[in-house]
C-alpha cells in the first residue's frame, strides 16, 4: 500500500516543482485538476472496498476462511473474477 502512495506523492511533488520551474507550461489549474482526480480515485477505491465488504457480509460467508481452507484454485479464480467485475462496475458508476 505504501509504494503506490509514494508514487502518487512523487508525481504530485514533480508537478508542483515543474510548476515552479516552468510556470509557462504547468499552470496552477493542472495541479488542482490532478488533486481532484486523485481525490476521485481515492473515493472510488473506498466505495469499492465498502461495497465488496457489504456484499460479503450480506452473503453470510466468511470469505477469508473459505479462501484459506476450502476453496480450490478454480473457485478462487471465479471469486476474484467476480470481485474484479464488481469493482469495475462500481468504478464506472462513480466515475460517471
Amino acid at each position: 500500500m505504501l509504494k503506490p502512495f509514494l508514487a502518487v506523492l512523487a508525481l504530485l511533488m514533480l508537478l508542483v516543482l515543474s510548476a515552479v520551474v516552468v510556470p509557462s507550461v504547468v499552470q496552477p489549474v493542472m495541479v488542482i485538476s490532478f488533486c481532484f482526480s486523485l481525490l476521485k480515485a481515492l473515493t472510488v477505491v473506498a466505495v469499492a472496498r465498502f461495497a465488496l465488504a457489504y456484499l460479503d457480509a450480506r452473503a453470510g460467508v466468511d470469505v477469508n476462511w473459505w479462501l484459506k481452507n476450502k476453496a480450490g484454485s478454480n473457485d478462487k479464480a471465479v471469486y476474484f473474477s467476480v470481485r474484479f467485475a464488481a469493482v469495475f462496475v462500481v468504478f464506472g458508476f462513480v466515475m460517471a
